[in-house]
């Protein structure tokens, strides 16, 4: 049987702070596994409705039609599980040079907004594996004003 901390108080005390330092050590050792998308840009990070967290990239080399990517992070593993959004596949031509940013909205839907070629702003909504555009008067209007 091991010592009591009355036999050998300073004993117990040292092992018990070994034990904890151990605890404190290994406790840090479990990291996340960062994030590391080849060919792919960040294009947004949020907490889903499971309160997981999702990590959106724009994909550059826009494999397989796929155009953007989640990758969501497994609580137990502490690793990240990709899949592309499919989604997005409509509107991916029209997105320049990966401006484009991905948003969960309270009402529960995903949201994207983008650039496109000719500088003009975009806003959609998923719905189901297609998207639908919002339209919002005067969205690219701006007034000149003389400071």
């Amino acid at each position: 049987p091991p010592p009591t901390e009355r036999e050998f108080p300073a004993t117990a005390r040292s092992r018990n702070d070994r034990e904890t330092r151990h605890r404190q050590r290994t406790r840090r050792r479990r990291r996340v596994v960062g994030v590391r998308p080849r060919g792919e840009r960040y294009c947004g990070v949020l907490l889903n409705a499971e309160n997981k967290i999702e990590y959106y990239t724009v994909s550059t080399l826009q494999k397989n039609g796929y155009f953007l990517f989640c990758y969501t992070l497994n609580d137990e593993t502490l690793t990240w599980e990709r899949e592309a959004v499919a989604w997005s596949k409509g509107f991916k031509e029209k997105v320049q040079q990966d401006r484009i940013n991905v948003l969960l909205g309270e009402d529960g839907c995903y949201y994207a907004w983008y650039a496109d070629e000719d500088q003009r702003f975009h806003l959609v909504r998923q719905e189901g594996d297609g998207f639908r555009e919002i339209i919002i008067p005067d969205w690219d209007k701006t007034e000149e004003r003389d400071y």
